[in-house]
């Protein structure tokens, strides 16, 4: 087995990064979260964000000309072929949006229509399974299956943080 080393990762400029998860696939390391940078109206924007060894890719959150300020991350998921995909929320004047990226590209989940966001990000059978809220704090815990929204019950108020997928 490989001995861990240190090394530095690139570095956001004039802004903040968070490293959040950690996936080893084919012997490479993919670390997912946050970069942040200064914007003149908006304070700061957040951006989805992964590095595989120490190369950055940062996600689209769409233009701000159009509305969408930040997004936030909540999962990863690297699969087989090392796709990542970083599951959470893209925010607009509105509100939170359940959105998801595949090697940086934005998704957004019902065309953006319902507000909420994605918790969990799993794979069944090469499909996406997401787990999450609709609406956001406080929400109705739900899961998308491809495009498909199941709700278990829409009177029940809480959150879906996570799952375990068993095949």
């Amino acid at each position: 087995m490989e001995k861990w080393k240190k090394k530095k990762s690139s570095k956001p400029t004039h802004g903040d990064g968070e490293a959040k998860y950690i996936d080893i696939v084919n012997n490479k390391k993919f670390i997912g979260g946050t970069t942040s940078a200064p914007h003149n109206f908006l304070g700061y924007i957040t951006k989805p964000t992964y590095w595989i060894g120490d190369q950055r890719k940062t996600g689209n959150i769409g233009s701000v000309d159009e509305g969408w300020q930040s997004s936030e991350v909540f999962d990863m998921l690297v699969d087989d072929q090392e796709n990542v995909y970083l599951a959470g929320f893209s925010q607009d004047m509105d509100g939170e949006y359940p959105t998801y990226w595949k090697n940086g590209e934005k998704h957004l989940i019902s065309n953006g229509e319902v507000s909420g966001v994605i918790r969990g990000i799993k794979t069944v059978d090469g499909e996406l399974l997401l787990a999450g809220t609709l609406s956001y704090f406080p929400g109705t815990p739900c899961l998308w299956f491809g495009e498909k929204i199941y709700v278990y019950d829409q009177n029940v108020v809480g959150e879906v943080w996570d799952m375990l997928v068993i095949n």
